[in-house]
């Protein structure tokens, strides 16, 4: 938060700077109000957005046979005792200043609205064609909120108000000027400790009323009538700071502006100048620029030459295990993505391999929404299952015997050897893909898995399970053998 405020007060500050230096003296009115209000959009969203390119790296190749894939192991970690943090008393008494601060700035913004309304409600009321006039009782300068101008009751009605001042106000109306004042005072209300949004509301409500002196010297009026005017109309400050009064500013630059005029020629140059300052503050008030790698060229790998990333996922209880790191569940699918975010999808679909490891007190309802998060990144890529006893345990418990379960990305079937008839074809029919052989979370040898179901064959012992994962073109199938 404080690393995006510097940011977002600095580029205001050079965005607004250079309007001083280079855009406030031009009579490119409209221009200027545009600028200043998008200036205050980019300082405000320029810091929370976050810029990426890519750089295109040669693909590497990596030979499979020397990658050994051991599953994490689970052992149970004591639970250590929380320990109480002390007191953050800097943090809590800017939070207190902050609160009072925006009470105080809402307090004033609200009471500035209630005093309108009640202004237009207590009053008399004339219906005019683009605005509503407001007529109040006793000597008051002109000014205008919203759709109402204010104007001094007697005047008005005797019809002594100069055409040239009823313009200016109704120019405000038109152009909405009012909407401006509004977001800028509301935003002093969230950031009331920025003292460029004051400087940077005077500097609206200035352009506005030189917008407005330009419509009220369309009236066919000279420069010098329409000046003496506006001294005639300096000595009144009946209005309130959300309105817009006719004698706001009036200093040497307004009375300046009435005789400039708009060259299209000096506005090209000042944004020509603008254009290095807009991409400076592009570059140094961002959140973040990322560089993100990708291959020249799609991998082209044999079965030998191919590098399986493989993530084991273990599932016990509530809590979850990424290659024996506890993850919590809401940052699974940002685990993933940061961590390949590098890699394009063609490459994810053939490379990754994300192995599921459900023990058998893991909670049914946490097991649905870890596989939510998991396929939310993995949707489209490979995922499979690499062994779900935990889920089947029951029903093997309950006397179904033991049993086989095969999984794959597409969940085919392949004509296997049964194991508990068959270990030996079995092992060698899953040798002959180049399987990988696990017991109990430990990779073991073929020879040893043939054994230990030749073992428990000859034993007669039905209390185990074994699950195989099917390979593709791309990686070896897996084969886990579990007691339960």
């Amino acid at each position: 938060m404080t690393a995006y405020l510097i940011k977002s007060i600095l580029c205001l500050l050079v965005l607004w700077g250079f309007y001083k230096i280079a855009l406030e003296q031009t009579a490119a009115h409209h221009f200027k109000r545009i600028y200043l209000l998008g200036s205050l959009v980019l300082a405000l969203t320029l810091p929370l957005i976050t810029f990426s390119y890519t750089v295109e790296v040669e693909p590497q190749t990596v030979v499979a046979e020397s990658a050994v894939f051991e599953p994490a192991v689970f052992n149970e970690a004591p639970v250590a005792a929380p320990v109480a943090e002390p007191t953050n008393w800097l943090l809590i008494g800017l939070g207190i200043v902050y609160v009072a601060g925006v009470m105080l700035f809402g307090f004033r913004f609200l009471r500035n609205l209630i005093r309108l309304r009640k202004k237009i409600n207590s009053n008399e009321k004339v219906q005019a064609k683009t605005h509503i006039n407001v007529l109040l009782v006793g000597k008051v300068v002109p000014h205008s909120f919203l759709k109402f101008i204010f104007l001094p009751k007697t005047e008005f009605k005797t019809n002594s108000i100069a055409p040239e001042i009823l313009a200016h106000e109704q120019a405000h109306v038109t152009q909405k000027h009012t909407w401006d004042i509004l977001a800028v005072e509301f935003l002093q209300v969230i950031f009331w400790f920025n003292p460029l949004l004051v400087s940077l509301k005077r500097s609206i409500a200035l352009n506005h009323e030189f917008l407005a002196d330009r419509a009220a010297l369309a009236q066919n009026t000279t420069t010098e009538n329409y000046t003496n005017l506006l001294f005639t109309y300096s000595g009144g400050a009946h209005h309130t700071a959300l309105s817009s009064p006719i004698n706001y500013s009036l200093t040497k630059k307004r009375i300046l502006m009435l005789s400039k005029t708009r060259s299209v020629k000096k506005l090209a140059a000042r944004i020509a100048l603008f254009v290095p300052v807009l991409a400076l503050c592009f570059y140094f008030f961002n959140q973040e620029i990322v560089a993100k790698p990708i291959s020249s060229e799609p991998l082209n790998l044999s079965q030998n030459e191919y590098q399986t990333k493989v993530e084991l996922i273990e599932i016990l209880e509530d809590r979850i295990l990424i290659n024996g790191e506890l993850i919590k569940l809401e940052d699974i699918h940002n685990y993933f993505t940061n961590k390949y975010s590098s890699i394009s999808e063609d490459r994810l679909e053939k490379e990754l391999f994300i192995s599921i490891q459900i023990y058998p007190n893991a909670d049914r309802d946490f097991v649905s929404k870890v596989g939510t998060e998991i396929y939310k990144f993995g949707k489209g890529k490979v995922v499979r299952s690499a062994s779900e006893f935990g889920h089947n345990l029951e029903r093997f418990k309950a006397g179904v015997g033991i049993g086989m379960s095969v999984t794959s990305g597409d969940t085919r079937k392949e004509n296997i050897p049964y194991f508990a008839e068959n270990p030996a074809g079995f092992v060698e029919y899953m040798n002959e893909k180049e399987a990988t052989f696990f017991y109990e979370s430990k990779e073991i040898s073929a020879e040893k898995a043939e054994a230990l179901l030749k073992r428990k064959q000859g034993e007669n012992n039905t209390n185990y399970f074994v699950h195989t994962t099917l390979g593709d073109n791309y990686q070896p199938p897996m084969v886990q053998i579990n007691d339960y």
